[in-house]
């Protein structure tokens, strides 16, 4: 660790599937940080930093000069996605042990598909859908915190509801993201919407880009869904979100009391950039030079609060992004799109050759198949039978390089 005048406290992890950087700077006293500064960019691959960095001017810049990096840590599970990467984040567990499969996925127990955050017990305010960290099975840096008897508030921020809700624990005062222009959050975390919450939605700040030009395209000139939609993947989205951090850190004076607090904050615009058009765009450029300004006013604006030396600053990524298939067919490398349910129908078609007619396939995920074991058993096939047959459907399929099933792993 070193030293410098400045006396912050920083630490940055990017952790994506193969890479990642670390930079820490250690303050001159011993004593405890009154901030935690816990942010994510959802889809910062890490060679935007070697391919942007020169541009920087902001909070990556200070991360880079300030810290160390080191460009061998990785994910321990596979594949990476926002809501696994996010519960890892600030809990350090896998998937297996955070009881986060990923974004979505089939519980046998409900007899239902399951998004990571959803929640019909609680109430939801500003949207239909109710949402907490009760799938979360284990505590979160700002849980611990709390449980020490050293921490303070702790607050979750994002455009995504996985995004602010997982990184934040169970034990939050708060988590919002953004629907239809809005800030919500739900029953969890307190009876009603907190007023400044409000507040802060009655300003109307997304109607505000209405009409609003960015990288020589325009967004739609009258508020409504079309606008709020646009907004996702473009800087206006993220800066939404800094808006309403920095709202809940001079709202909440994070950073003044005796006890440290954790904001958790994560930029989500990239990632839907990032899936549309891929890492290799002038908007992608311009979208990392947009984060790194934003880290940095976020930054500055804790020190202000807080006092130097006594903001401590974790930096990550849930995952990175491939090019698009299209770009790669026209550079004439192997990529390609796949029909999801075509595949599914084929592994259907392949049990039913295999042990007769029956519905053998639960329901589909990110990752694969959940089969009806149930019915398998019933009629005398093993688990590891169905598996396998499964799987060399699959395996026949020119896009398919490798499968596993869940008795070989």
């Amino acid at each position: 660790m070193r030293t410098t005048k400045n006396r912050l406290w920083l630490v940055a992890v990017l952790l994506f599937a193969s890479n990642a950087l670390y930079a820490q700077l250690s303050p001159l006293s011993d004593q405890r940080p009154a901030l935690v500064l816990a942010v994510m960019v959802d889809q910062l691959r890490y060679d935007y930093l070697t391919r942007h960095g020169a541009d920087f001017d902001g909070g990556l810049e200070r991360l880079l000069e300030e810290g160390a990096v080191f460009t061998n840590a990785n994910y321990e599970a596979a594949p990476t996605m926002t809501a696994v990467g996010h519960s890892t984040f600030l809990t350090g567990a896998t998937p297996s042990v955070s009881g986060i499969a990923g974004n979505t996925w089939y519980s046998r127990a409900e007899a239902a598909s399951v998004q990571s955050i959803t929640d019909n017990s609680v109430t939801p305010f500003g949207t239909p859908n109710g949402a907490s960290p009760h799938r979360l099975r284990v505590s979160t840096v700002g849980d611990e915190l709390k449980q020490s008897g050293h921490g303070g508030k702790v607050y979750g921020v994002s455009l995504k509801d996985r995004s602010a809700i997982l990184p934040a624990g169970r034990g939050a005062d708060g988590a919002f993201w953004l629907v239809n222009g809005n800030f919500v959050s739900s029953s969890w975390y307190f009876p009603a919407m907190p007023a400044w919450a409000t507040e802060f939605n009655d300003r109307k700040t997304a109607d505000s880009f209405a009409g609003m030009e960015w990288m020589g395209g325009t967004l739609p000139a009258t508020p409504g869904q079309e606008l709020y939609r646009a907004i996702d993947s473009t800087p206006f989205a993220d800066q939404l979100v800094l808006d309403f951090a920095l709202h809940v850190l001079e709202t909440e004076q994070l950073g003044k009391g005796d006890k440290t607090d954790l904001l958790a904050v994560s930029f989500s615009a990239m990632d839907y950039l990032g899936h549309g058009s891929g890492p290799n765009t002038p908007q992608m450029r311009e979208m990392v030079l947009s984060v790194d300004k934003k880290i940095g006013e976020l930054l500055s604006a804790a020190e202000r609060q807080a006092g130097k030396g006594r903001v401590l600053l974790v930096f990550s990524a849930d995952h990175g992004v491939a090019p698009v298939p299209e770009e790669q067919v026209a550079q004439q490398l192997s990529g390609g799109r796949f029909d999801g349910q075509a595949q599914r129908v084929a592994v259907q078609d392949a049990l039913v050759a295999a042990f007769g007619a029956g519905e053998y396939i639960l329901a589909a995920s990110e990752v694969g198949y959940y089969f009806n074991y149930e019915e398998a058993a019933e009629r005398g096939i093993s688990r590891s039978a169905i598996e396998e047959v499964a799987a060399e459907a699959l395996r026949r399929m020119p896009h398919v390089a490798r499968v596993y099933t869940r008795t070989a792993l």
